[in-house]
């Protein structure tokens, strides 16, 4: 075909049509370059987020089984004071007990030691009148 001057759009000129088949390609390939290389800026910040977050899942977990230590020791750790605060406690109530008991037993025996001295005293008021009550009784004397 021939050149139309009027148009030149129209031209069916080999080189024409190859020049501009190759600029739109060549358009198209930096259109494509340009659109894959942000498409790989986005992948890469998503596998940023994605490492970073599990990451962050990896602390978490971490965190809830130190957490999770800590608060058994803690437990563990209440737990002991409170046996010793028990014991302490049974202990002084004990000693107390004891020295209650002690008390009690000390004021019996003053007691008892009180009444065998009465006792005694009386005894030695009379022993003169049980001694010839005795007599008494042992001689016959008492019976006629």
């Amino acid at each position: 075909m021939a050149k139309n001057p009027k148009n030149p759009k129209k031209t069916e000129d080999p080189n024409v049509i190859d020049e501009k088949a190759q600029r739109e390609f060549e358009e198209l390939r930096a259109r494509l370059r340009a659109e894959t290389e942000a498409d790989m800026v986005v992948l890469r910040a998503l596998l940023d987020a994605e490492r970073q977050a599990r990451g962050l899942e990896q602390a978490a977990e971490d965190y809830a089984v130190g957490a999770e230590w800590r608060v058994s020791e803690a437990d563990r750790a209440i737990d002991a004071q409170q046996r010793a605060a028990t014991r302490d406690a049974v202990e002084k109530a004990a000693a107390e007990a004891a020295k209650e008991a002690d008390e009690k037993i000390a004021a019996v025996h003053a007691d008892a030691a009180k009444r065998c001295e009465e006792i005694k005293a009386r005894f030695e008021s009379r022993r003169a009148g049980y001694a010839d009550k005795v007599f008494g009784l042992v001689t016959g004397a008492g019976d006629e």
